[in-house]
């Protein structure tokens, strides 16, 4: 596959990845752009709540934006499949460079374990994996800290109310479509077409997928116990400076993520081919019925997600 010639680049008028389904096409126009600008207000608000509790925070430069997911703006789903394969190991150096750039890393860093819990108590209401990521289905924003009420200053209750309401809708609808005839048919010939390029174990659409995720966390499973056991300094001193050299993140085997990165780039391309030669053709006229369905079921819940915290 990769001395096939790439045909349909967007240069040449080919569809960008993210607009090629009507709720991609809704979305696309200034969406990104948009939720970058939020993040930073938000950011922003997070930073007056706490330092008005006497804590420091920084707001990101980076605007914590996958610059992996990014390129689905500027590539056609063939060329950034080629490129990233899932975008599941490939997304690591993106995701690593950022969150050593993140400014709060060091000042998690320059206080003492007591200092931290407080730090981290205040910015969401809960652990450090609330900081990080997030918990907005299951707990009220009022219970998520300065994190929680940036979000209710800023509009963005509303809008995420309306993400878990169109997303419950979304993924029942997507079930019931899989569980038609002509879905159960059309996955039948792709599980043919995998096994026939050395795939067989593959059943499901999602298997090629959850693959790499549960390979990749084998990778990274020393890296992220070493991380653990790393001292303030040692930590301080990764985090240092702009830019990250992946060889200095501990336990990380890198060889084994690039050979991963590149078993994911090759089964991806597999799997778009099977795709396109046995689904495509069943599949997306069904979703394409569905999403412009959802589209105007849910009209309020997605304007409020386009027009986030204006």
């Amino acid at each position: 596959s990769d001395q096939e010639p790439i045909t349909d680049t967007v240069a040449s008028g080919g569809t960008p990845m993210s607009a090629s389904s009507p709720i991609g096409q809704f979305f696309d126009g200034g969406f990104d752009e948009a939720i970058v600008e939020y993040t930073r207000r938000v950011e922003e608000a997070v930073l007056l709540c706490m330092a008005a509790q006497g804590f420091e925070f920084a707001v990101s430069e980076n605007g914590r934006v996958n610059e992996v997911e990014q390129r689905q703006n500027e590539l056609t789903r063939r060329e950034w499949t080629a490129e990233y394969g899932f975008g599941i190991s490939t997304s690591f150096d993106s995701i690593a460079q950022d969150q050593a750039s993140e400014p709060n890393a060091e000042i998690f860093f320059s206080m003492s374990p007591s200092e931290r819990e407080i730090w981290t108590q205040t910015l969401s209401g809960g652990d450090l994996g609330d900081a990080t990521g997030g918990d907005f289905g299951s707990r009220p924003l009022e219970d998520q800290g300065c994190i929680g009420q940036a979000l209710i200053e800023t509009g963005g209750q509303e809008a995420l109310e309306g993400l878990e309401t169109f997303g419950s809708a979304y993924e029942e609808g997507e079930a019931a479509l899989y569980d038609t005839r002509e879905m159960i048919e059309a996955v039948d010939g792709w599980t043919r077409c995998m096994g026939q390029a050395g795939y067989p174990a593959f059943t499901e659409l999602d298997d090629p997928e959850a693959d790499i995720a549960e390979r990749l966390e084998i990778v990274t499973g020393p890296l992220s116990a070493a991380l653990d056991e790393l001292s303030d300094e040692e930590g301080q001193a990764l985090v240092a400076g702009e830019s990250l050299d992946l060889e200095d993140l501990p336990g990380l085997d890198v060889q084994a993520l690039r050979d991963l990165q590149a078993e994911e780039r090759a089964v991806a391309i597999v799997d778009l081919d099977c795709y396109e030669a046995e689904v495509q053709a069943t599949f997306e006229p069904l979703r394409d019925d569905f999403e412009n369905g959802l589209i105007t079921d849910y009209a309020t819940e997605l304007d409020a997600l386009k027009n986030i915290g204006s």
